[in-house]
């Protein structure tokens, strides 16, 4: 990933400290605004009567609000432990585990990869 942004956008867009990767902050700022711009539930299935074919829109559109959630905590933060991924689970009745392997499956259906991985005890964006 970083040896394709830095010739694009001059920067890389994920850094690693103390073994843990965090994206960069340009970019967390940028998928907030995404997320919060084009929430799921109001992507609309067509626009401008031509099929939407961008894999993050098609997969925003699929997921649930417990997912939405954590992604809006993701960007926000740009990698979330366990115990937090646990927590808000928790507060809608799921659990965290079920929640992060439902947002994967979907992921690997519209993206063909996981953009976020579990490295120890912090779910971390992936390297793909």
């Amino acid at each position: 990933i970083n040896s394709k942004s830095l010739p694009v956008l001059g920067d890389r867009l994920i850094y690693l400290s103390n073994s843990t990767l965090f994206l960069a902050e340009d970019f967390l700022d940028e998928l907030e605004v995404v997320i919060q711009e084009l929430p799921p539930e109001k992507v609309p299935a067509e626009i401008g009567g031509s099929l939407v074919s961008d894999p993050w829109l098609m997969l925003f559109d699929k997921l649930d609000p417990t997912e939405i959630e954590l992604l809006k905590l993701f960007s926000q933060k740009g990698s979330l432990s366990e115990v937090a991924v646990d927590a808000i689970a928790k507060a809608n009745n799921l659990m965290g585990n079920a929640v992060m392997d439902s947002m994967s499956e979907k992921a690997l259906n519209y993206l063909g990869h996981l953009p976020i991985y579990l490295m120890g005890e912090e779910w971390c964006p992936g390297t793909v």
